[in-house]
């Protein structure tokens, strides 16, 4: 075993570590759907509410260490919860792809953490409490993480146009829209983070923003073409069943609804009953597709 593989799977071991206990925490709050994984709409706007109010009176805590600390914990959930679900639908994408075994996943494509409205606000929340952490740690005289910034509006305008130029694609369209406007004729170079915080919070932040961020949307978008693919494929006979039966582990609701379709027009009875066969899998997950371990 060389070192690289040592690396690798120590990596791998504190990534579950660190997310399991969350993962678990989530299913029994949100307790997701065990048929698809979806979740109640009120309990979708219940989240979004507590975070909010949560965010509101971190923000207004007086002492700004203890203020720091609270974003900073605030933003730690929602990191853990986008690095939950970037490892679910890694291990998605690896069964898609046939090159591991459904029952061989640490998560389940199931749980809580892979929900794409939970996914989507933890993404919103850690970009938007990233400026206001940066603003905090700056005020309170802990550290100068930013000697130079963009002339962009009020202070947390400028802290999130630093924050987002680490986005690939985000990073494009805000210099081109600054440059366009006046506001800056090179964003780059009004963007200036020194001493050691202020570069190792620019580290964090390429890490968590421009990686795992980027990582967990381009993932999703594949799954969703993966899917498509596959299905594409049986429908135009250049697929196998089996190839729909061992990789799909979760179908959406236009996706069934073709199957369906194409179960109804088959003539060949043995066809037919192989659609049903997938589509009552897929809509009544045995026990490896049940939320992880947690969920009462």
């Amino acid at each position: 075993m060389t070192a690289l593989t040592i690396a690798i799977n120590l990596i791998d071991r504190v990534w579950t570590t660190l997310c399991r206990p969350l993962v678990m925490l989530l299913n029994v709050v949100f307790r997701p759907d065990p048929m698809d994984g979806s979740i109640g709409t009120w309990k979708v706007f219940a989240w979004l509410l507590v975070n909010c109010a949560g965010l509101i009176l971190a923000l207004r805590v007086v002492d700004p260490g203890v203020r720091s600390v609270l974003i900073g914990l605030f933003l730690l959930v929602h990191i853990l919860v986008i690095l939950g679900s970037l490892r679910v639908m890694s291990e998605e994408k690896k069964v898609l792809e046939g090159s591991l075994a459904p029952d061989q996943m640490t998560f389940s494509v199931y749980d809580a953490v892979n929900s794409i409205p939970l996914l989507s606000a933890s993404i919103a929340f850690y970009v938007l409490g990233l400026p206001a952490l940066i603003g905090v740690i700056e005020e309170a005289g802990i550290a100068q993480i930013l000697s130079r910034r963009p002339a962009i509006g009020f202070p947390y305008a400028a802290n999130l146009a630093c924050v987002l130029n680490e986005m690939p694609a985000v990073g494009a369209i805000l210099h081109a829209a600054a440059n366009l406007t006046g506001l800056s004729p090179n964003l780059n170079a009004d963007i200036v983070y020194t001493g050691l915080v202020g570069n190792f919070v620019r580290l964090v932040i390429v890490a968590t923003v421009g990686f795992v961020i980027v990582r967990a949307i381009v993932l999703r978008l594949q799954q969703a073409s993966h899917r498509l693919a596959i299905l594409n494929s049986v429908e135009q006979r250049h697929g196998h069943w089996d190839l729909v039966h061992n990789r799909l582990l979760r179908l959406p609701h236009k996706l069934a609804d073709r199957l369906r379709h194409l179960a109804t027009s088959q003539t060949d009875g043995s066809m037919r009953q192989r659609i049903e066969t997938i589509l009552s899998r897929l809509t009544h997950p045995h026990k490896r597709g049940a939320p992880t371990a947690g969920m009462a």
